[in-house]
């Protein structure tokens, strides 16, 4: 990760102020463990800079417009496809968009939560690039850890910026940020009481038991198990005082990859929320 295109200011306010995409106000809300992505320096500078000057407001939790974001992260791309997309805006909601792994599953388990099958990656599809996260009547896409990195390797070791040690390991940083952003979030949940909040692809699941159980203290989980190629085993409660359920798995909902015989049925999953909460 190069220093010179990383602003230290728009870095802090990133950490302190970002926490995914949508409105707090949508009755569904998907935490993933941390913002995708992270391998190019240039769209990490993108987004940081869009926040910060987008969203001034110090020390506030806060959730961005997805589409607006993405208009402003130059698209990088790996293959021969320089031509196609402009932006990352283009390359997820324009007219030849992609579907996204982990949208996708997101997509189906709302659906199946609702009772509104998907007939169609079309379907799927349009969805994503009309109506994923865009208010208070869809769903909130949040994220744990709010910098983008990649799963297999952390690239802001080399930063070397003034009062942020913490990023020298992924660790280190995951432990100086989570006792804020899971109370931040805990508290959103309370005000906003949304109907199902889904922590994906977690880990230290023990963790985050502990910490919902510190603030709702008389919830209990009830762990279950997997069904192969259709539900994933996950942790559920309900908190009685403001009936939101919460389900943590350590699964991904990018894990399907459009073959039967592996990950999980989204869909399925989410009739089977419907019917437990």
């Amino acid at each position: 990760m190069s220093s010179s295109l990383i602003s230290e200011t728009a870095l802090s306010h990133w950490i302190e102020n970002f926490y995914g995409y949508g409105s707090w106000e949508a009755p569904l809300w998907f935490i993933n463990h941390e913002e995708p992505s992270g391998d190019m320096p240039e769209e990490v500078a993108d987004k940081l800079t869009y926040f910060r000057e987008a969203q001034t407001e110090e020390n506030s939790p806060t959730l961005c417009d997805l589409r607006a974001l993405y208009k402003q992260v130059r698209f990088i791309p790996q293959r021969s496809r320089a031509d196609t997309f402009a932006n990352l805006y283009d390359y997820r909601f324009g007219p030849n968009a992609v579907q996204r792994g982990e949208w996708k599953g997101i997509i189906s388990l709302v659906h199946g939560y609702t009772n509104q099958p998907i007939s169609d990656a079309e379907t799927c599809l349009e969805y994503q690039r009309y109506s994923l996260a865009t208010g208070a009547n869809n769903e909130a896409l949040l994220r744990l850890y709010p910098l983008p990195a990649h799963s297999h390797a952390w690239y802001y070791s080399w930063l070397n910026l003034k009062g942020m040690d913490f990023l020298k390991s992924r660790t280190a940083y995951q432990e100086h940020v989570y006792e804020v952003r899971m109370q931040a979030i805990l508290e959103q949940i309370r005000i906003s009481n949304p109907k199902l909040v889904v922590m994906h692809d977690m880990k230290s699941i023990n963790t985050l038991k502990e910490s919902v159980q510190a603030n709702f203290p008389r919830v209990k989980f009830t762990t279950v198990k997997a069904i192969p190629r259709k539900i994933p085993q996950h942790h559920i409660t309900r908190l009685p005082e403001i009936e939101t359920t919460i389900v943590i798995t350590t699964q991904s909902t990018g894990l399907r990859h459009n073959r039967p015989e592996t990950g999980f049925d989204w869909g399925a999953f989410g009739r089977e929320l419907s019917v437990e909460c």
